[in-house]
């Protein structure tokens, strides 16, 4: 008897799929004969069969027979099954899941959120988050970016269980666009992940949002861990934030750059490394900006190699104000007044590169120095460069 009427619903979905695919129906006929199809359904085998009847149409008019559908397996948790029943029951649910997310189906949200908070199948909480991505329900975001955070704090021993739900948090975060779920993703590049998902992270970041300065400011300034202040840097540099955003990040990477104190070796190349492209950064933006020249400033009287001091040169240049101006001038000032002193100067590379960068910026405030650095007994290249540099102001 039980076979006789699996057959029968089986026959009848294949009957129903054939009619509305030659004839055209409204679509609130199309719902309510699925809807009693499915109701009538004896058992979760029957209803199995016609949930993939119905995917089958790909009609967006049956969407809220699939959210009866959830429903009505939602309800199911607490029924008692045996094992065949409940893998059909589960098969079922990942149909209806994935169905309601291709139909984007914004009113099935909250029991698509009840499938992630109850189930313990990675697969089915991991398809059901991505489901719930696709409808746009940003109610939800932040309570997704918790799970991910969660995870990427803590790898249990399900490592791959784990993968696969934060493959599927990535994908609904990156479908919602909010914000909220940049800084989990952003950690979920180095949480120590499968590359399948890491990757996707790091393609998420680029879709996400247009301008995550405000995270990433925040990673910069209080992330301890300094490989991952730089990578902050790095992608604020890769996204599409406004160039006033960059700079803000670039100012921010400097001032950690500069005042982060360790005594350990690496760490400082790491600081330094960070400095370095922060520069380089304001430099190819060059944005009139008092705080980022306050402290590249800073950056000229470090204990740092010749490089790094250059590219701040180059930054103060290409900024060009006078406040740049004044603090290439108070520099080569000290430079003039240690010369005087007979102490140790810079190399004639930096002081070259900083009457150069004088002479292009043009002002005034510097004329004073540029003279006093023709006659200060500096090697014959640094003379002829800073003659070269007052012959503007002719």
């Amino acid at each position: 008897m039980g076979k006789t009427r699996r057959v029968s619903q089986t026959a009848i979905a294949a009957l129903l799929v054939a009619a509305f695919s030659a004839f055209p129906v409204w679509g609130d006929e199309v719902a309510e004969v699925w809807s009693r199809v499915y109701k009538r359904a004896a058992s979760i085998f029957q209803k199995h069969e016609i949930v993939q009847s119905m995917v089958e149409l790909d009609n967006r008019d049956l969407a809220p027979v699939f959210i009866e559908a959830l429903d009505e397996l939602n309800k199911w948790e607490g029924r008692s099954l045996d094992t065949r029943e409940i893998v059909a029951r589960e098969e079922t649910k990942l149909l209806v899941v994935k169905e309601l997310g291709e139909l984007k189906a914004a009113e099935a949200a909250p029991l698509l959120w009840q499938v992630v908070d109850e189930t313990e199948e990675p697969i089915l909480k991991s398809e059901a988050l991505v489901a719930l991505g696709k409808t746009g329900d940003k109610r939800y975001a932040q309570q997704i970016a918790r799970i991910l955070e969660s995870l990427n704090l803590y790898r249990g021993k399900r490592a791959a269980d784990e993968d696969i739900i934060a493959l599927g948090c990535i994908r609904a975060l990156e479908a919602m666009k909010d914000i909220v779920g940049y800084k989990p993703i952003f950690y979920a590049t180095g949480a120590g992940y499968q590359s399948r998902v890491s990757e996707r992270a790091e393609k998420a970041l680029e879709n996400i949002t247009d301008d995550p300065t405000p995270v990433l400011k925040e990673i910069i300034a209080d992330e301890a861990d300094l490989s991952l202040k730089r990578l902050a840097l790095d992608q604020a540099i890769a996204s599409g934030a406004p160039e006033a955003g960059k700079l803000e990040v670039a100012v921010e990477a400097l001032y950690q750059g500069i005042t982060v104190s360790t005594t350990r070796i690496v760490e400082n190349t790491s600081l330094m490394e960070m400095r370095k492209t922060a520069l380089q950064l304001v430099r190819d933006l060059a944005i009139e900006s008092d705080a980022a020249v306050f402290l590249i400033e800073k950056v000229l009287y470090l204990n740092t190699d010749e490089n790094e001091k250059l590219h701040a040169i180059e930054a103060l240049t290409s900024i060009g104000n006078r406040g740049a101006a004044q603090a290439l001038t108070r520099f080569l000032g000290e430079q003039n007044n240690r010369r005087g002193e007979d102490l140790t100067t810079e190399t004639d590379r930096i002081l070259i590169a900083v009457i150069k960068a004088l002479a292009e910026i043009g002002d005034d405030v510097a004329y004073e120095e540029l003279l006093r650095a023709e006659f200060a007994d500096y090697s014959y290249d640094v003379e002829v460069e800073a003659r070269a540099a007052l012959e503007v102001y002719d």
